[in-house]
């Protein structure tokens, strides 16, 4: 699939990952898009993000993805390019400046003079644009040479260029170029909970030390010119062990890097009774005559801090002292309840914060059984096989399956953080066959939404099968399908259903693959989706994202299915023999 690769295997390890990957119906350029955008945004269930943020093709207006996180208010818009040479010495600069003309096209023309599969992400994109929340906007031009300054520069000007277009004091766009080198950081990142290994000094003066039979640690006070020196030589793999970087400064009211960057530029004496101060994570340390050096480290609480100092000028960063505090463990499970508790103040999107919950650990050695990987932490993330089930993935879809439809498609954090909601979502007696039956239907859903968009891409496409993308292409519709699906679950089955939890999947269908009940339910959709479609009208940018018009459709399939039962018996036939009740 991808030419030439072999030639780098031995420089850069992430190749060997994403060759063994099944790309289904991807091209080469749409894997590796995919695959540096999932590990840039941690989506690393590769296929579900392409079936969602996927926009290369024909006429593409120079936009190859486009993903929106609802959960951060984060939109990242991509440009990729794949050459025949890997690890060229650089990327040609114009490539990047595709960039300007599909922002362009995204934020000013006419929706409806845009692609059809286009038109959903720009209407998303632009009704994000219109909230009071800050808002990021991530511009990536991913290729597999070479970074260079040249591009960098590039994308520095479409950055500013897409700033002013959409002129917004509470939207940050940043851009980033994710090129070779990149790639492997964040690939090697999936596998190391501090990234940076080289010894690294820090001048230390007064200090005082604490010592423990499971870490080290030492507390003084950081000047924040070098603060500032750390983030210029290490920029965010400075935070590899953190679960959020660096956030950027926007201009709200309340917002904390701003109340930060006021603090450090009006009251530089005043920073270290006003601010919490920074803790690194590192491997081992030593202190020396006016120095301590750090074997390795990461920033692990303290990123808005670091980064904002990181943006000040340099003689108000050297005016400013920042409490650090350097903490040495090696022992794994140590270091994870360590980057946990120094999470826990922020509304972090991390479901590390069940990491330790009895369910997802029973989850987890469920699955084992079966062969297929459920990764539920953190750590779980590392190096995963492509059949591995993501706790964070299948959780919105079990929640959607379930009634949460708003949660999942609003806040899907909250199942993690809100205990009634994660109740809801993993009661106690939840089993690996229930989560498996609804991560086959999301799986069977992203199949569906993947093989249209090859489709449509040839220009074979029915009309039909263009509508159908088009509905499929809003972000929230696939839990949508989910929901309906749930709600239509005594029509699928034949018969009552006291509790939905109870549905599952019978032993022999449980496979890594996924194959048979991804199929099932393949079969089983074909036959739901034109009912959806046609319920939820012409316009259906709305009908997806109300729990009202859910209601309406779902009742309007269901009276269909009930009313035509024989007709459609044949078509549930297949996913009835693989499945459960009770």
């Amino acid at each position: 699939m991808f030419d030439n690769i072999d030639s780098v295997d031995g420089k850069y390890n992430f190749t060997t990952d994403i060759k063994i990957r099944d790309w289904a119906s991807l091209t080469a350029t749409q894997a590796y898009g995919i695959y540096a955008l999932g590990l840039y945004c941690s989506e690393t269930d590769f296929l579900s993000l392409a079936a969602d943020a996927n926009t290369d093709g024909a006429d593409d207006k120079k936009l190859d993805l486009i993903h929106i996180d609802k959960d951060t208010n984060t939109a990242y818009i991509g440009q990729v390019t794949v050459y025949a040479e890997w690890d060229k010495e650089s990327a040609e600069s114009n490539k990047a400046s595709d960039l300007a003309v599909g922002m362009g096209w995204l934020l000013q023309d006419d929706i409806d003079s845009l692609p059809s599969r286009l038109q959903p992400k720009a209407q998303e994109l632009r009704d994000l644009l219109e909230s009071d929340e800050p808002i990021r906007i991530e511009l990536l031009f991913i290729h597999n040479a070479t970074e260079s300054k040249n591009a960098d520069d590039e994308l520095r000007t479409i950055a500013a260029t897409t700033n002013r277009l959409i002129g917004k004091d509470n939207v940050n766009v940043a851009y980033r170029e994710l090129g070779i080198n990149r790639i492997q950081d964040l690939f090697d990142d999936l596998d190391k909970d501090i990234l940076i290994s080289v010894a690294v000094p820090l001048p230390i003066e007064d200090h005082f030390g604490i010592h423990n039979e499971d870490w080290e640690a030492a507390v003084f006070v950081l000047p924040g010119n070098r603060l500032k020196e750390l983030y210029s030589e290490f920029s965010e793999r400075l935070f590899s062990a953190n679960i959020r970087g660096y956030l950027s400064i926007v201009n709200k009211k309340g917002n904390i890097n701003k109340v930060i960057r006021e603090s450090a530029s009006t009251s530089p004496q005043t920073f270290w009774p006003y601010n919490n101060g920074i803790t690194i994570l590192t491997n081992n340390f030593t202190i020396g005559d006016g120095e301590i050096v750090l074997e390795g480290l990461s920033i692990i609480n303290g990123a808005q801090t670091t980064g904002v100092v990181a943006e000040l000028d340099e003689d108000i960063a050297a005016n400013i002292k920042v409490p650090c505090r350097v903490v040495a463990c090696t022992d794994e499970d140590v270091v994870n309840n360590i980057i946990r508790y120094n999470n826990t103040q922020n509304a972090i999107k991390s479901f590390d914060l069940r990491s330790n919950d009895a369910t997802q650990h029973r989850l987890q050695t469920a699955f084992k059984d079966y062969e297929i990987e459920y990764a539920h932490r953190r750590s779980g993330l590392r190096r995963l096989p492509a059949t591995a089930i993501h706790a964070d993935t299948v959780a919105p879809c079990l929640a959607s399956f379930h009634g949460e439809f708003q949660t999942a498609i609003r806040n899907r954090a909250d199942i993690f953080e809100s205990d009634e909601k994660y109740n809801r979502t993993f009661p106690a007696g939840i089993s690996a066959e229930h989560v498996f039956l609804v991560q086959t239907l999301s799986d069977a859903i992203d199949e569906k939404k993947s093989t249209l968009k090859a489709t449509v891409a040839t220009g074979n496409a029915s009309a039909e099968d263009e509508l159908l993308l088009k509905f499929l292409s809003y972000s929230t519709s696939k839990q949508f399908l989910i929901a309906v699906t749930g709600r239509l679950c005594e029509q699928i089955i034949g018969g009552r259903v006291a509790d939905r939890f109870g549905w599952k999947a019978i032993a022999a269908s449980v496979t890594p693959d996924k194959a048979r009940l991804r199929l099932a339910w393949s079969i089983a959709l074909d036959q739901i989706y034109p009912l959806v479609k046609h319920a939820a009208g012409n316009d259906p940018y709305k009908v997806v994202r109300s729990t009202e018009e859910l209601e309406r459709v779902s009742d309007h399939v269901s009276s269909i299915l009930e009313s035509l039962k024989t007709q459609f018996s044949a078509g549930f036939d297949n996913l009835r023999s693989l499945t459960t009740n009770g």
